[in-house]
């Protein structure tokens, strides 16, 4: 009799510890069901970021070193040479004045920053040129040079609203010194402007 009294209370005991258990270890099961927060880092919010790809580069406005300076830097860099090519150009974003030329036994380049005018590049190649006169009938001179700020002008007035210079290139062409102005408008595609450099005229337009 005394066995079956102590028996039921002893059960209860057992009873309750169980469940106490069975409480704990739902409460670990929901605690590792809890999603982990993740630690920012400051600066990760990107609502402020740049646009990858978005940098539109210089402006033709910026360009402080005139066409003439370009040249005339090439000419005092390479005396008693002759200009084949004088061109505004970029490369990576940011513009430069890129001139070529040659005289007899060699052929020269010369790269020039048109913002600072700091010299880039200086290059000298030793291949042999053997056109005969062909190339002082290709040759650029000075008078073509002092034309083309005015000839840039008509292209932007051509182009009209929002028009900035991508690149121009100067080169004589059978014997005619002509000048190709590409235009870009944002938003559209480039457009090409072709001028007689001697008279002015827009002898051809590319778009």
């Amino acid at each position: 009799m005394l066995k079956k009294k102590l028996f039921l209370p002893l059960m209860i005991v057992l009873a309750l510890a169980l469940t106490a258990c069975t409480t704990d270890n739902g409460n670990v099961k929901d605690d590792t069901n809890t999603p982990p927060v993740e630690n920012e880092k400051p600066g990760d919010d990107n609502s402020d970021a740049d646009v990858p790809g978005e940098d539109m580069g210089q402006k033709y406005g910026e360009i402080k070193i005139k066409p003439m300076e370009a040249f005339d830097k090439y000419m005092e860099t390479y005396p008693d040479t002759m200009v084949s090519k004088l061109e505004l150009d970029k490369e990576m974003g940011k513009y430069v004045y890129q001139v070529e030329g040659f005289d007899a036994e060699k052929e020269y380049e010369l790269k020039m920053d048109p913002v600072n005018g700091d010299v880039l590049k200086e290059d000298t190649d030793s291949d042999v040129i053997d056109d005969g006169d062909d190339d002082k009938e290709e040759a650029i001179t000075k008078a073509n040079v002092e034309k083309i700020e005015a000839l840039i002008d008509k292209a932007l007035n051509e182009a009209g609203k929002d028009a900035n210079i991508d690149q121009w290139t100067l080169e004589v062409k059978n014997g005619k010194a002509i000048l190709e102005v590409e235009i870009d408008k944002e938003g559209l595609d480039n457009v090409e402007y072709k001028y007689d450099v001697e008279t002015g005229e827009l002898v051809e337009t590319d778009e």
